[in-house]
């Protein structure tokens, strides 16, 4: 499993959008979108 699976699973199970997910940990959609399809890594910050 990638991050990125892990990251959408989780946010599935919280029933939280996209959009959500992203503001309540500080991220762009765009980006977390990114890390859950394998287009981008995940930062270390």
């Amino acid at each position: 499993m990638t991050f990125g699976e892990f990251l959408r699973r989780e946010r599935l199970r919280q029933k939280l959008g996209l959009r959500e997910f992203a503001r309540l940990h500080g991220r762009s959609y765009t980006y977390l979108g990114n890390v859950e399809t394998g287009k981008v890594s995940p930062g270390l910050d």
